[in-house]
């Protein structure tokens, strides 16, 4: 979050970070709607996605993962129908939003995420458990990284606890238990 606030103070030339003072800034205007414009049309591009209604993409992004995802979704559904807008929604179907037509289907952390998420071995939180989903978002990854192998940065670092350097075998690993397969 530090880096959020230091990249948001660069892009103001003014500092909203180093004291509490500075900090409370960020608290009443300008800076209380300014710094929402900026983390989400500048900084995260999160507006784009919200515009084309890739909610996986805007959790994923605002949150870092999925926590709470079913809880926005209902958020959300109960927005839409108090405001009559649900001409506004296109990846919305029966009621979900399916992985394969988001954003994140084409990400490593993303699809990383879906299925780490999803895993019923998991203790992450905020959707439904679900095999299936799990197995989508693992295989995903893998197809994902096969095609475009990590950078030693991203073998470097962790991906939700796991290191990258590991990563394919905690994949493949979770792939196999979710198929049932003694390993």
């Amino acid at each position: 979050m530090e880096g959020n606030y230091k990249a948001y103070a660069k892009y103001i030339n003014e500092d909203v970070y180093s004291t509490s003072f500075n900090r409370d800034k960020l608290l009443k205007p300008p800076h209380s709607v300014t710094s929402a414009i900026w983390f989400s049309k500048i900084h995260t591009k999160t507006a784009f996605f919200s515009a084309i209604d890739d909610f996986n993409k805007v959790t994923l992004t605002v949150n870092g993962g999925l926590n709470g995802y079913n809880d926005r979704l209902d958020f959300l559904r109960r927005g839409i129908e108090s405001l009559k807008a649900s001409h506004l929604i296109q990846l919305y179907h029966n009621k979900c939003y399916v992985f394969e037509q988001s954003d994140i289907y084409n990400s490593k952390l993303g699809a990383l995420a879906w299925g780490i998420w999803h895993d019923p071995h998991s203790k992450r939180t905020g959707v439904q458990k679900s095999k299936n989903e799990a197995f989508k978002g693992y295989l995903r990854t893998k197809c994902l990284i096969e095609a475009n192998p990590l950078t030693d940065k991203e073998k470097a670092k962790r991906w939700y606890g796991v290191l990258g350097n590991d990563l394919l075998i905690y994949i493949n690993d979770r792939i196999s238990t979710l198929n049932g397969v003694k390993r």
